[in-house]
């Protein structure tokens, strides 16, 4: 299993911001994002999936060809809800969706209850919003892909519906399976293979169903 994008993805054209999305290239002074230096590390990453997209080389289907051919099953993931550097709200890592809408996360004003910081900025499923970005992409990397499976990888980061909300985001969020299951099935037919969907959830089914994920 691959992962392909956190907020971001790594490639162009998944109805998802890449990588580079915003980066401003200044040369031999380095990357910049809303007017802040990147660290080289982050900068050799988003030159790196800059130069394979003009290229016109797409990483995940070339590593999805070679481990067909060699035999074996591949399959992509997708963070559903990745919190990586949340307290930030200029990093780069953060999607335009994320950004320009925080009446989408989680209690957005409930930082001063004590609530985990991710638990307070990840995208609340509720949202019909939310979900109908969520499952744009996947539709785009179910159509461009000849893939194996996809899972869907709710625990990077786990919190993804409010507390007092928690009945309606299970139903949303088993509703939202759904809709990823139909876009599977018509995957199979095109593909002529067939396509699982995986979930990954927390390993103890209590904690899990205390998630929001039945």
């Amino acid at each position: 299993v691959y992962n392909f994008m956190s907020q971001r993805a790594n490639v162009a054209g998944l109805n998802a911001d890449p990588i580079w999305h915003g980066v401003e290239d200044k040369g031999e002074k380095g990357l910049f994002f809303r007017g802040r230096k990147l660290d080289d590390r982050m900068a050799d990453w988003i030159r790196c999936a800059r130069i394979l997209h003009e290229k016109g080389i797409d990483p995940y289907q070339v590593w999805l060809e070679e481990t067909r051919r060699r035999g074996r099953r591949a399959a992509l993931s997708m963070r559903m809800n990745d919190c990586h550097d949340i307290w930030d709200e200029d990093h780069f890592f953060h999607a335009e969706f994320w950004r320009s809408h925080p009446e989408f996360r989680l209690y957005p004003a409930a930082r001063e209850n004590g609530y985990p910081l991710d638990c307070v900025s990840a995208l609340d499923y509720t949202h019909a919003e939310v979900r109908a970005y969520k499952l744009a992409i996947i539709k785009s990397v179910l159509e461009r892909y000849d893939t194996d499976g996809l899972e869907i990888d709710w625990m990077r980061h786990g919190n993804n519906c409010g507390l007092q909300n928690m009945e309606a985001g299970r139903a949303a969020i088993t509703d939202f399976h759904r809709e990823v299951r139909l876009m599977a099935d018509a995957a199979e037919k095109r593909l002529g293979h067939p396509v699982q969907i995986s979930a990954r959830v927390s390993a103890a089914p209590d904690d899990a169903f205390a998630r929001g994920l039945d």
